[in-house]
């Protein structure tokens, strides 16, 4: 089993919440440009770590929360992870699983208020009616 494949069947996305996968309903919301004609992949590997999506464009990794942790080393490897990611320029959003089936414009919302916080000061402007 690779990397890839380990994460899918690892992350808590993988149970299943009113009939729909977790995974498939936050993929079904970043997919196809859908979220401001930003393109997220799914399963994107940064580095050494595998995201569950990622938009390189704007530098956003969107994840499934697994909080609360189950244990010391679990939380210590997030935070390893999360930190060897901002590293590389990315700003993490973690999204938990009544959050993607019950508020999907809340997420939306934290994507645009990150991407406008990113475009912030700039001469480049964001359109968000356009997307890319």
């Amino acid at each position: 089993m690779n990397l890839k494949e380990k994460s899918k069947s690892l992350a808590p996305g993988a149970q299943v919440k009113g009939g729909q996968n977790v995974r498939e309903k936050l993929w079904n919301i970043l997919k196809d440009r859908q979220t401001y004609g930003l393109a997220f992949r799914r399963n994107e590997m940064i580095g050494r770590h595998c995201v569950d999506y990622c938009c390189h464009a704007e530098r956003i990794v969107v994840e499934i929360s697994d909080f609360p942790f189950e244990s010391a080393d679990k939380m210590d490897a997030t935070m390893e992870r999360h930190i060897c990611l901002m590293d590389a320029g990315y700003t993490i959003l973690g999204f938990d699983a009544s959050t993607i089936h019950g508020n999907p414009r809340y997420i939306r919302d934290m994507i645009k208020t990150h991407v406008q916080i990113n475009h912030a000061g700039s001469m480049e402007h964001f359109d968000f009616d356009q997307g890319f």
